[in-house]
């Protein structure tokens, strides 16, 4: 994958714009939830997928419970 920078600015609310080509390129919709997660060297920012408590699988989760169905 080609590696392309932006800047964004954070407005008065805190906000920061993901530019629109960064949204096609990893798939991310309005009203999706995203995660930022604090590195080393600076922030992770990836589109959020609820995992299992107990099994930590993405695939199968009951929406409310955050349980997979194996269980």
């Amino acid at each position: 994958m080609r590696q392309i920078g932006y800047v964004s600015k954070i407005d008065t609310l805190g906000r920061v714009v993901i530019p629109k080509p960064v949204r096609q390129m990893f798939n991310l919709e309005k009203e999706d939830s995203i995660e930022i997660l604090p590195k080393d060297n600076g922030l992770l920012i990836r589109k959020y997928q609820p995992t299992c408590l107990f099994c930590g699988e993405s695939d199968l989760i009951n929406n409310d419970k955050f349980i997979c169905s194996n269980l």
